[in-house]
């Protein structure tokens, strides 16, 4: 009971550390809430405010009482790190930018809470506590920092922690973001012990470090985004350009299936037209003839049309391959004709066409 007692102690007169601890909770749930269940963000919260008493007898114990406060809200930072390590192993790189970005802005508050005391606590009568301002400012900070990441960050940063990129980037903002926080750690603490009645132009510098650094995170982490938004870009043109190419390939197989579908009616028609008129003549022998001959039609169809006769196509056709196959030059010449004068059928076939007159095929066998 004693040691619960100065849990709420400290959480009665410190609400800064209530604000990080529980804001801190809630920008983890933003980001990492899909790898986690959701009784961890309870449970951390408990186990952040069971430490306080001794991370509050630690630093107290080194630093004056005056500053223990936001010393406590330092160690609480770390202590909540090492919980979040602990639980959260994957993406290493990602999760210490996502932590000591948070420290940074843990300290920013602290230090515009230090600026705001003075004027705060002249308009309240000088009765302002230094812890109360500090609170104030970090509440207003966590505030907009997890309207910002719920409504516009959280899809973007969820996405981006669990992005594999190469391990140069994470390593190289990751060492940025951990040696600042150090850097800022080591001059508020150590080297100034910053407290409201420190001087104003070292606290303005350090707020301004501190911008410096999340200004310098943020360009990292934007020029990532978009570096990996134009990386889908690209692989999605690229991938359209595929789709586009073999659609392409569909429609030309198809076009030219049905241009031999067509080739094949074509022909079929002109062989029907001529069996047809051998029929009538009563050539019964040389339609047999004429329909043997057509056994290897599938071998020796030719791969573009003739003309848009059937009847001189299949005739081409049909002939073709016993040419080629005795190795006889097959040569035609095919010329549209022009219209004039019926020619007398009592006149021979060569007189009426002599070779290479138009609207006549002229057949030479060499």
């Amino acid at each position: 009971m004693t040691y619960l007692m100065q849990v709420w102690e400290i959480i009665w007169h410190s609400p800064g550390i209530v604000i990080v601890a529980v804001g801190g909770i809630l920008v983890y749930a933003c980001f990492l809430r899909p790898r986690w269940k959701w009784w961890c963000y309870p449970v951390m919260a408990a186990l952040s405010f069971m430490a306080l008493p001794l991370l509050s007898d630690l630093f107290t114990a080194v630093y004056h009482q005056q500053n223990a406060s936001s010393i406590v809200i330092v160690g609480l930072g770390y202590w909540i790190s090492i919980l979040v390590l602990m639980t959260f192993r994957d993406h290493f790189g990602a999760i210490i930018i996502l932590l000591t970005t948070q420290g940074i802005f843990n300290r920013l508050g602290t230090f515009c809470g230090y600026i705001l005391h003075i004027p705060l606590n002249a308009a309240l009568g000088g009765n302002l506590a230094i812890n109360l301002s500090a609170a104030l400012a970090l509440g207003v900070m966590y505030t907009l920092i997890l309207l910002v990441s719920w409504l516009m960050l959280r899809e973007k940063g969820r996405r981006l922690i669990q992005t594999l990129l190469p391990r140069y980037n994470w390593a190289a903002v990751a060492g940025f973001a951990f040696f600042a926080k150090l850097i800022i750690d080591f001059c508020s603490n150590f080297a100034f012990r910053l407290n409201p009645s420190s001087d104003i132009k070292i606290i303005w510098a350090m707020i301004a470090v501190c911008l410096f650094s999340l200004a310098f995170l943020g360009l990292y982490l934007y020029v990532i985004m978009s570096t990996l938004k134009h990386s889908e870009l690209k692989a999605a043109a690229n991938r359209l350009i595929f789709e586009k190419e073999a659609q392409q390939r569909y429609y030309e197989a198809q076009l030219h299936n049905q241009e031999a579908l067509f080739r094949m009616k074509h022909d079929m028609n002109g062989h029907l037209s001529t069996v047809a008129q051998l029929l009538q003549e009563d050539n019964l022998d040389e339609a047999v003839l004429y329909l043997a001959s057509l056994g290897d039609y599938a071998e020796s169809r030719q791969q573009k049309l003739s003309s848009d006769d059937p009847y001189l196509n299949a005739v081409l056709t049909n002939y073709a391959a016993p040419f080629a196959e005795n190795d006889t030059t097959f040569e035609h010449d095919i010329q549209a004709g022009k219209y004039g004068a019926a020619p007398d059928r009592n006149e021979p076939v060569a007189e009426q066409c002599p070779e290479k007159s138009p609207g006549c095929l002229a057949t030479r066998l060499v």
